[in-house]
């Protein structure tokens, strides 16, 4: 009886050394296993993630683009305004000169005839009166543009 009790201990305990074996063996398996696959799910969804950066990339990009042209087509409409508002201002200031001088040479002129004089013989005189009275002239136009603005 001891010995088969004896034989039997023997066998559990190669049985356990067996089975120890084997759940090692399996553990180890099963550790590569999940392993592996966490490696696989990481990877997909950093493949995602990249996907998704790449994309969002494109779109600011495209975007950026599109403000970017809208800037230029705006500035290009400012620009045009700038331009339509200085010609019209130019237009204005030469009615400006033109009634000054208009009313400058009247005023010459009325001047000028009411000495008694020709006109062709006042013509140096006609010359230094208007220069005399340039820097008054440039004056009254310069007020009246600062007067419109």
């Amino acid at each position: 009886m001891a010995a088969a009790q004896e034989q039997f201990q023997t066998a559990v305990n190669a049985s356990a050394g067996h089975l120890q074996k084997d759940l090692d063996y399996t553990g180890d398996q099963v550790n590569k296993l999940v392993l592996r696959l966490a490696t696989e799910i990481v990877s997909r969804e950093l493949e995602r993630y990249h996907m998704g950066l790449t994309r969002l990339h494109d779109q600011a990009t495209a975007e950026m683009r599109a403000i970017s042209q809208e800037i230029s087509q705006h500035k290009e409409e400012l620009k045009a305004q700038l331009d339509q508002e200085i010609k019209a201002e130019k237009l204005n200031l030469i009615k400006q000169i033109d009634g000054k001088l208009a009313d400058a040479v009247a005023s010459f002129l009325l001047e000028t005839l009411g000495h008694n004089a020709d006109l062709g013989s006042q013509a140096p005189y006609l010359i230094t009166t208007l220069e005399e009275h340039k820097a008054d002239f440039k004056r009254e136009v310069a007020d009246d543009a600062a007067a419109a603005k």
